[in-house]
């Protein structure tokens, strides 16, 4: 089970040409704000995680992609987190426990799907790219659907590496 279902959506392309000039990464929008209702309760999908020490952490999700691979049934464990996501954000990592969604403890991973499936679907990934040889010049980009067909250095900080052609 991959909590990113249907990650290209129908959100209409949005062509962008680049070139891998060694750009440097500023900054990832994903909509990732984490607003609380008046009352203070959390909105969207509350996942319950069991963390590696024993101790509960719940964690609102309000959009898709959650940003993390999970796989079990019985049992669902948190396999791999992706960078930039909403679970990465959060501090969600590997081998952590999904004990309940929305309150909900028993048959979990069908819970997890259902209720990540009404969340809404991110629009777009907003880059914001610093250019060195244009006096670090800022220049935002928004894809809108993926592969994104952009490849990253793995250290920071974050240089694009290369572009693939014909990507969005």
């Amino acid at each position: 089970f991959c909590c990113q279902d249907n990650p290209c959506g129908s959100a209409e392309a949005l062509t962008v040409t680049a070139e891998a000039t060694g750009e440097w990464i500023c900054g990832l929008d994903q909509g990732q704000s984490s607003p609380e209702a008046i009352d203070g309760t959390k909105l969207g999908v509350i996942v319950t995680f069991e963390r590696p020490d024993g101790r509960e952490k719940d964690i609102s999700f309000l959009h898709r992609p959650l940003g993390m691979d999970c796989s079990g049934q019985e049992v669902v464990v948190v396999e791999r987190v992706l960078r930039f996501s909403q679970a990465a954000k959060e501090g969600v990592a590997a081998n952590w426990v999904v004990r309940a969604v929305n309150g909900v403890r028993h048959d979990v991973l069908s819970t997890l799907q259902a209720a990540s499936n009404q969340l809404p679907q991110v629009a777009d990934i907003r880059f914001t790219f610093r250019v060195p040889d244009a006096g670090d010049k800022e220049v935002e980009i928004a894809l809108r659907s993926r592969p994104v067909g952009i490849t990253f250095t793995r250290s920071e900080p974050l240089r694009v590496k290369s572009v693939r052609s014909q990507s969005y």
